[in-house]
């Protein structure tokens, strides 16, 4: 192999090796992004015109459910009841709450089989479900960036 044949190899695995690099960067990157902040979570507002609507936020548990205690501590953790009230009523062993849980959640027109499920939080007349969905709105609520 001569000396222009050694050049042309060596440029080349370089090349290959910074492209191969950046390539990993970019997809770690994308894996590890928190969408620069954007709060996504679904929602299922309730439109139908009614004065008995709570006015305040809700936050629905089950004393057992470990996606609750993900938003339990996410709440005491960044001290959310000192930048919002937050309602917290616990449906497993409360039938009044659990009753007042469902009837939003028929208002907001869950699919059935979400129906009971918790953690769900009701805030501005919408209800949102899931640890990962309600936190995103705590932050947004509460301005946590």
């Amino acid at each position: 192999m001569d000396k222009t044949q050694k050049i042309i190899t060596a440029f080349f695995i370089i090349t290959v090796v910074i492209i191969a690099s950046l390539v990993a960067i970019y997809l770690y990157k994308q894996k590890n992004a928190d969408n620069g902040g954007i709060c996504n979570p679904i929602a299922y507002k309730i439109e139908e015109l009614n004065n008995n609507l709570p006015a305040e936020t809700i936050f629905y548990f089950g004393d057992t459910c470990p996606h609750c205690k993900i938003v339990e501590d996410f709440m005491k953790d960044n001290s959310i009841e000192t930048k919002i009230k937050v309602s917290q009523r616990e449906v497993y062993r409360n039938e009044s709450a659990a009753k007042e849980m469902m009837d939003l959640q028929n208002l907001g027109n869950l699919p059935a089989s979400y129906v009971g499920a918790v953690p769900l939080l009701y805030y501005n007349q919408t209800l949102y479900l899931g640890d990962k969905d309600i936190i995103c709105i705590l932050k947004e609520a509460a301005g946590i960036k």
